[in-house]
C-alpha cells in the first residue's frame, strides 16, 4: 500500500508518496498474525515515517508529540492501520501543547 503524505509547519516540509511496509499491509487484508509488531497499529506507522522520510529524521520529536489526519480527522495510536485506504492523503501534524 502507498500513501500520500504532507506534514504541516513547523515540521520540515514534506509532500510525498510513502510505501507502507508490508506488516501494515497484513493489517488491512485480516492478516494480523504475519504482521510486524510496529505497524499494528497507528503509532507504529508515526514511527515508520518518522524512519522513512529523511526529512523527518533530524527531528526531537517522538512519535507522541505529532498526529496523522486524514481528511481532518485525528487517526487514534491505538488504532489498526486498517484505516487508511492505498492512496490515502495522511497529513502530518505537530501537537502544540
Amino acid at each position: 500500500m502507498r500513501i500520500r503524505v504532507l506534514s504541516s509547519p513547523p515540521l520540515p516540509h514534506v509532500k510525498a508518496w510513502f510505501i507502507v511496509p508490508d506488516g501494515a499491509q497484513n493489517i488491512a487484508s485480516s492478516s494480523l498474525v504475519h504482521a510486524e509488531p510496529s505497524l499494528k497499529n497507528i503509532f507504529g506507522l508515526k514511527n515508520a515515517l518518522r524512519n522513512g522520510i529523511p526529512a523527518l529524521r533530524p527531528s526531537s520529536l517522538s512519535a507522541a508529540d505529532l498526529i496523522l489526519m486524514i481528511d481532518g480527522f485525528e487517526l487514534l495510536d491505538e488504532s489498526s492501520t486498517a484505516v487508511i485506504n492505498d492512496g490515502d492523503l495522511v497529513v502530518y501534524v505537530f501537537i502544540v501543547y
